[in-house]
């Protein structure tokens, strides 16, 4: 049986806090997103920690739409894509549009 003493001294694991010792140490993938413009093309050298290869394309996708927002007005045609890689540095995934303005004979 302990003593009053040991009961209110107690060691550096019981004083934790519960959320503390019942988190553990999770991997979350890191993948890196590279913009291409036609021939221009912009290495993605930080990249993002995400849930998963779905998280991944869905920032694709969405990084995707808000690079064709800055780079279409005023357009007549582009070729813009984002190149997904893995933390090995493998391409995984591409989200890309083709975008043209032509005029129709009337």
């Amino acid at each position: 049986m302990l003593s009053s003493a040991a009961r209110a001294s107690p060691n550096a694991e019981q004083r934790r806090e519960p959320e503390e010792r019942e988190l553990s140490w999770v991997h979350m993938p890191h993948y890196f997103f590279d913009t291409r413009d036609g021939a221009d093309f912009i290495r993605d050298e930080i990249g993002l920690e995400l849930d998963g290869f779905e998280a991944a394309r869905d920032e694709a996708t969405r990084g995707l739409a808000d690079f064709a927002k800055d780079a279409i007005p005023g357009a007549v045609r582009r070729e813009l894509a984002v190149e997904v890689r893995d933390e090995l540095h493998k391409a995984i995934v591409r989200a890309g549009l083709w975008f043209e303005v032509a005029v129709l004979a009337g």
